[in-house]
């Protein structure tokens, strides 16, 4: 999922050494691996591209676009964008190996597909109202310098919350039922 910590920190953080050795033993046996926010940025590391200090900070209901390309359409459903939760200041820079599915304004990496079976995300399809407002409520200085467009005000998030959530969950369960059909070919 995600977390406050960086995808780069596992000199100060041992246990994600731990987390890169089973990434990197689930890439080698084809074990699907899905990733959200960290968990992206982590995948994106172990499959040999760097995590660094995104240009914009992304937090809010933002659009995502899906790439036109027929992975993207494979695995997104639709050439459609959709407003999904973002939550992070930095982001992966992606090694030719994969294929990117979404792009935003802000941040051109959002979503990649590696080996067919690997999902990277760097937004937050996975998070619901009541999560979202934990995390407001325990990472406030995040939006002290909200301006509305990459970083929303916490009055906006929570005002597009009930609307959102329910078009978050449905890509939500369009992008899990194509990565489980990875688990199933596998």
């Amino acid at each position: 999922m995600g977390g406050a910590m960086s995808a780069n920190d596992e000199k100060q953080l041992p246990y994600m050494a731990k987390a890169y050795d089973l990434l990197a033993l689930a890439l080698q046996q084809r074990v699907p691996v899905i990733g959200h926010c960290l968990g992206g940025q982590m995948l994106a590391r172990a499959i040999g591209g760097k995590v660094v200090k995104a240009k914009n900070s992304e937090i809010g209901w933002l659009k995502i676009q899906p790439e036109l390309n027929s992975v993207s359409l494979d695995w997104w459903g639709d050439a459609e964008p959709s407003f999904l939760f973002e939550w992070h200041n930095e982001t992966f820079e992606l090694p030719s190996a994969v294929q990117s599915i979404a792009n935003s304004a802000y941040c051109q990496n959002q979503a990649f597909v590696y080996d067919e079976i690997h999902l990277g995300m760097q937004f937050h399809v996975e998070a619901l109202t009541d999560k979202i407002n934990y995390w407001i409520s325990t990472a406030r200085s995040d939006l002290e310098i909200a301006n509305n467009k990459n970083i929303q005000s916490e009055s906006t998030i929570k005002q597009l919350n009930s609307k959102m959530e329910t078009l978050s969950m449905s890509k939500a369960r369009q992008l899990y039922s194509r990565w489980l059909r990875s688990i199933v070919i596998n």
